[in-house]
């Protein structure tokens, strides 16, 4: 009996050590699985603004000097703006094109990175959301957007307007496409929802030309005519 207990005292301590070997490569091996960056990281004070809304040109200007700082090559691949699930009319695109809320995806190919910064309300965050940064390898859409030469969100707005006049659009993204029926183009896409379903109108970015207008409801896609209009 007592060599029992002895042996199973034995196997319980092998196991408790075992399991501290184990944690402890764990613990060891973290800082190369998942390096850090550098502890100013975080919303930065310094970049911020009393200003609450912007035009996405405005909200660039403000994060300019910041992704410079972060690496001189950074550029930008993709911006987006609103909340696409929600009803509360705050978050949505504002009447006048602005939005309190922005985020960039901007790469570094010097660096091999893509990090996200993020406006709100005035505020600056750089790899602050829940993707915060990673790899170029690890994102699909690193095709760097000439934002010098993109048509503003408030501008791209009114086009979008012309053809969707009783709603505010929820979200909108500026990025290039890769969809054969956008053909290789850098859109502005607008997402209108009602009761029924959603509108998507692409906007051509850089010269603010209507791509596609396209209507989802019940689950149905429906390309429209050019001109259409709700």
């Amino acid at each position: 009996m007592r060599k029992r207990v002895g042996k199973a005292i034995l196997y319980i301590f092998l196991i408790i050590i075992g399991l501290i070997f184990i944690l402890g490569l764990g613990i060891i091996s973290i800082p190369f699985l998942f390096p850090d960056h550098p502890n100013d990281w975080g919303w930065l004070e310094e970049y911020s603004s009393d200003q609450e809304t912007f035009t996405m040109q405005e909200a660039y200007a403000l994060i300019q000097p910041m992704i410079i700082e972060w690496n001189e090559d950074s550029y930008i691949s993709e911006t987006t703006a609103g909340y696409l699930y929600t009803d509360d009319q705050r978050y949505h695109i504002q009447p006048d094109g602005r939005n309190p809320y922005w985020a960039f995806t901007v790469c570094s190919q010097n660096a091999g990175e893509w990090v996200t910064v993020v406006v709100s309300k005035g505020e600056v965050g750089l790899g602050v959301t829940a993707k915060p940064w990673g790899d170029i390898g690890s994102i699909y859409n690193c095709y760097p957007v000439k934002i010098g030469d993109v048509i503003d969100s408030n501008v791209a707005y009114e086009i979008a307007k012309e053809h969707v006049t009783d709603l505010r659009p929820t979200h909108l993204n500026l990025r290039p496409q890769r969809q054969l029926s956008l053909g290789n183009h850098v859109t502005w896409k607008f997402i209108f929802r009602h009761d029924e379903g959603s509108i998507y109108i692409n906007i051509d970015a850089y010269n603010g030309t209507v791509l596609e207008i396209m209507q989802r409801i019940d689950g149905n896609e429906e390309i429209m005519d050019i001109n259409w209009k709700r």
